[in-house]
């Protein structure tokens, strides 16, 4: 019985440590997180080209294919 309280105390306080660790990381994360969030926007904008394009087939590569042949 003595095992079970010391075994309840430990447990108690494993679980306060434990959330006292969680609301340090969720506290930390939004600052960190915004910052983060800016630079991922600014790269994903830095090299983007919209462009349309046409294929265009060598004649002159299937010629030299049926010649192979």
């Amino acid at each position: 019985e003595d095992i079970k309280k010391k075994t309840e105390t430990l447990v108690q306080a494993s679980m306060k440590l434990g959330e006292a660790i969680y609301k340090a990381q969720q506290s930390a994360k939004p600052e960190s997180g915004k910052d983060e969030g800016k630079e991922n926007k600014d790269k994903k904008d830095d090299n983007v080209v919209d462009a349309d394009f046409e294929e265009v087939k060598d004649e002159n590569k299937d010629e030299n294919q049926e010649k192979s042949a």
